[in-house]
């Protein structure tokens, strides 16, 4: 894997196409009570606005210790691996560009990893507008470990606040460049990322003290309507992809049954459907769970 430096948290921020949002974040990150060394890496995938002037303006006058990386292949993650291959600290933070983490997100971070021994954690993703749609957000005030081999369902942590050893996440080969935005199943990489860690021994924790504030901007029914079919697609690849991994088959099988019947109609038809688009286009190869594209290993040994 290579030699980490003495750096504790690489940041890794993506953003594709909302520069006027990014200065928001950028300013969140700026202000963060941290006294351990950190970097930020800002990944532009490929945005054709003016991100990239917005991320110079902010590397000539910031503080932090900050490098931009550009990854011209849509996908968040193939852009977040591209953010993988270029951290150096010992725990990789993400978060997005409509978000602001709370002053302490790192401090939280550096204690959730260093005193509760675990391999990756998220917490509270908060509405920022009480105007925005109450979507993309997790509220739950209750902490809640994730021991190595159970079931995670999706939801329980959030892409836009997720954290993880480096070691355990290059270990991995990073996020499924078949899932997320940017790709025809849309979301679902945060969850695999999680379903995989725990399937491969990793423990994990949903710690309600780390906090981000949401700006999604999402204020009508279909923006709202948009996000959870997006929703759907990548839930159901993701089903899919542990249905058709034998060693975890019977409890996502048995999971998704119940998840299925608790849904409506057209939500429910639109992740089987989902799911059965992503089982003829890559699942039924025996090694489609662990061997999944990914851009990390040409780069991280």
């Amino acid at each position: 894997m290579g030699e980490v430096s003495s750096l504790m948290i690489s940041v890794i921020l993506c953003t594709r196409n909302r520069s006027t949002q990014l200065l928001g974040t950028l300013a969140s990150l700026e202000r963060q009570d941290f006294q351990h060394p950190w970097e930020l890496i800002v990944v532009d995938n490929g945005s054709t606005d003016d991100t990239d002037q917005v991320i110079q303006n902010f590397m000539a006058k910031t503080r932090i210790s900050i490098r931009a990386v550009f990854e011209p292949a849509a996908g968040l993650s193939k852009a977040r691996n591209r953010g993988i291959t270029h951290g150096k600290g010992a725990f990789l933070a993400f978060t997005d560009d409509d978000c602001y983490p709370d002053p302490g997100w790192l401090s939280m971070i550096y204690k959730c990893f260093l005193q509760e021994d675990v391999d990756y954690c998220g917490g509270r993703l908060l509405l920022y507008d009480p105007l925005d749609r109450r979507v993309s957000i997790q509220e739950s005030e209750d902490k809640q470990k994730i021991p190595a081999g159970q079931f995670v369902g999706a939801g329980l942590i959030l892409g836009a606040n997720m954290a993880f050893k480096r070691e355990a996440i290059v270990g991995l080969r990073g996020f499924d460049e078949r899932l997320g935005a940017g790709t025809r199943f849309c979301s679902g990489e945060d969850t695999d990322m999680f379903r995989r860690m725990s399937i491969a021994g990793f423990d994990g924790i949903y710690e309600p003290g780390l906090v981000v504030y949401h700006h999604h901007q999402r204020r009508t029914d279909e923006a709202e309507k948009r996000l959870r079919s997006g929703h759907s697609l990548g839930r159901g690849a993701c089903m899919m992809k542990y249905c058709l991994y034998a060693p975890a088959r019977s409890m996502y099988l048995r999971h998704w049954y119940w998840s299925l019947r608790r849904a409506g109609f057209k939500e429910g038809f639109s992740e089987v459907f989902s799911g059965v688009r992503f089982a003829f286009s890559y699942g039924l190869r025996p090694d489609a769970v662990w061997r999944h594209p990914s851009s990390i290993d040409p780069v991280i040994k």
